[in-house]
């Protein structure tokens, strides 16, 4: 189910009020922490792009699971999109943290846009077979469009051939807002790998170039801002 593979596809979102919509192609990768996949393309996606970018990064997502009260994990995948051309910028990297049982958690890193700050949730998979889904109150401070007093509703679904990444954002059990990702997985190659570097050259680039194009077109919008609260205190779910 997972493996080292490319995964390419398209990130939508969508919002009620005000109606605003968007989706852009995207091209991911999935790798093994562990392993070090060798290319000659301009990508990179490896221990200096993940988490704290010390090099162990197995440790270092362990040490986040035992900050939220959980057991180690023996082995994890990364998804995200790979540095390109010198350039790296995640909204979200997803790490899923194996067991010998199978796939045990989803650790969920996001960086929020212009602040620059990082926030992890850690999801407990280990009671749920087949497709995931996660319901839990909205921590971080992610969107100065979108308010702090939400709720998210996470599925995921991991299958050899596809990935689906669906999240919902309620406010008093309404739906405000949706974002998913729907990927096709392919092996990693070094075929695979020069589509990916020349379909999405500086992709990292253009997905800042995407955010700050959107807020613009809400705000011209004259959608409500809801500015950083003073409390930046990451606290993980346990």
């Amino acid at each position: 189910m997972l493996r080292n593979q490319i995964c390419e596809g398209w990130v939508v979102h969508r919002r009620q009020q005000p109606a605003h919509e968007f989706s852009y192609r995207v091209g991911l990768l999935c790798l093994d922490v562990t392993e070090r996949p060798k290319s000659r393309w301009p990508l990179r996606f490896g221990p200096a792009e993940w988490l704290d970018g010390t090099g162990d990064t197995l440790a270092a997502i362990n040490a986040r699971l035992a900050e939220a009260g959980y057991p180690p994990c023996e082995r994890a995948f990364a998804l995200g999109q790979p540095r390109s051309f010198g350039w790296y910028f995640n909204p979200v990297c997803f790490y899923f943290c194996m067991g010998k049982s199978g796939l045990s958690y989803v650790l969920a890193e996001i960086n929020n846009t212009p602040w620059d700050e990082k926030f992890s949730y850690v999801l407990d998979a280990r009671a749920q077979t087949g497709d995931l889904e996660f319901n839990f109150p909205k921590q971080f401070h992610v969107s100065p469009f979108l308010p702090m007093d939400m709720e998210y509703g996470w599925r995921i679904k991991l299958g050899e051939d596809r990935t689906e990444i669906a999240m919902q954002v309620y406010q008093e059990g309404m739906e405000c807002f949706f974002a998913g990702m729907y990927l096709n997985n392919q092996p990693l190659t070094e075929a695979a790998m020069r589509r990916i570097a020349i379909r999405y050259p500086l992709q990292n680039l253009r997905t800042l170039a995407r955010i700050y194009w959107q807020a613009l077109r809400l705000y011209l919008k004259r959608t409500p801002f809801h500015p950083h609260p003073e409390s930046k205190e990451e606290v993980l779910p346990t």
